[in-house]
């Protein structure tokens, strides 16, 4: 990523000297500038702006801090492109040009040919107030337009399809922050699969994308992903022939009911499957039954307890010792945590970070607490509120095995031909 102050004074200065003639005779503008007084003027706020060039975007605002923040949302983007589709870096004078401005807009950005038929975006109001997603998107139709002319596929108004856009964005937005793929990962198992031609008949338009829609578009490119093709280079094909014609992914002409099917089947299985060493359900469900029972010494005597049985006996420091233990497991092992099982484990975490609070008020220093408040002075945790929360647990386990019994349900009908 490379900073240089902006360049183009010819598109700034021109406009402003224009104005300041008249009939071809210098003439003072309506504020009493000169021409030279206009032409300067225009120099010294042109020299406010900034420009931060990455491999495929140069980007141009007010803010420096502002710049760096797109330019390096742009290198994530562009460094998967690269890498997964296989798409090659522009030429120096190609640079597709973003300019950050404080206007409003209906949209947060909008796109149009520049003087050398490029593709330029630009992003209204405050860049601050945008989140990386929604900057990764507006950078991604530019990508992808600019690229998918290269290939001869054209869409109209400078729009890419919305799913490749939502997708890429969102790869984009994962590379930038580490651990927003388990976040995105963890809010999938409450997203409906949408119908599967939805999916294709939308194009971006410079306005927020619906989560339910960007999940499914980031868990179907997932699951192109993951098919069985030798490289890359053959996903990029796979890619592009699917935006050539959406059509080619029904080879069977199966019907609208069994193609929904079909991908509510893949949207699952993609996010079960997901990363690589994910838990499978079966495997989650035993951990969690495992997770919530305890061997443990009351008075001298070796006992096997559930978890809420352990309320009464909080005041033992064994106790509380093994429960604050067994939650820094769970907390350990969400990164391979089955999607379905995601909120069941949190909640019983949470239970076992109660319990191990203590039960007067006092000055306690613990390291490596996860649910708990900061360190210092705790207030006591009645056993009500762990009955409440013992409550959640179970709520949850209970719809992790409904979610469970209705994914399993989808790839059982799956594996019958959709019949």
């Amino acid at each position: 990523m490379k900073s240089v102050a902006a360049v183009g004074l010819t598109f700034a200065i021109l406009p402003a000297f224009l104005c300041a003639q008249t009939n071809g005779v210098p003439a003072a503008s309506a504020s009493g500038k000169t021409p030279d007084a206009a032409i300067d003027a225009a120099i010294r706020e042109l020299q406010k702006t900034v420009e931060v060039r990455t491999d495929f975007f140069s980007v141009l605002a007010e803010k420096l801090q502002d710049a760096q923040r797109v330019a390096e949302l742009a290198e994530k983007l562009e460094g998967h492109v690269r890498s997964q589709l296989k798409w090659k870096a522009l030429p120096e004078r190609s640079r597709l040009r973003v300019m950050l401005v404080a206007g409003e807009s209906e949209s947060f950005c909008k796109f149009e040919r520049d003087a050398r038929g490029e593709i330029a975006g630009t992003f209204f109001g405050d860049i601050a107030a945008l989140s990386d997603f929604q900057i990764a998107s507006a950078l991604a139709n530019m990508l992808a337009v600019q690229f998918l002319r290269a290939e001869k596929i054209a869409f109209p108004d400078n729009a890419a399809p919305l799913w490749l856009v939502a997708a890429l964005a969102t790869e984009a937005e994962i590379a930038h922050a580490n651990g927003r793929y388990l976040l995105l990962r963890s809010r999938a198992q409450k997203i409906s699969p949408l119908p599967f031609e939805e999916i294709f008949a939308q194009r971006f338009q410079g306005k927020i994308i619906d989560e339910r829609f960007r999940q499914n578009a980031f868990w179907f490119y997932r699951f192109l992903r993951r098919q069985k093709i030798l490289t890359t280079s053959n996903f990029a094909d796979v890619v592009l022939e699917i935006l050539r014609d959406p059509q080619k992914l029904n080879p069977e002409k199966r019907s609208c009911e069994a193609m929904n099917l079909r991908w509510a089947t893949a949207f699952f299985s993609t996010i079960e499957k997901s990363p690589e060493g994910t838990e499978n359900l079966a495997t989650a469900r035993e951990r969690f039954a495992h997770a919530q029972i305890f061997l443990v010494a009351i008075d001298g005597k070796e006992r096997r307890l559930a978890a809420n049985a352990l309320i009464a006996h909080r005041d033992v420091p064994a106790v509380k010792t093994l429960v604050f233990l067994r939650a820094h497991e769970i907390f350990q092992a969400f990164p391979t945590t089955n999607p379905a099982w995601h909120n069941a484990f949190a909640e019983l975490g949470t239970f076992l970070e109660m319990l191990a609070q203590p039960e007067a008020e006092e000055k306690i220093e613990r390291e490596g607490a996860i649910w708990s408040p900061a360190p210092g002075t705790q207030k006591k945790i009645r056993s009500r509120a762990l009955e409440e929360q013992w409550g959640k647990v179970l709520a949850a386990r209970a719809a992790a095995e409904t979610l469970s019994a209705e994914i399993r349900a989808l790839l059982d009908k799956a594996k019958k031909g959709g019949r």
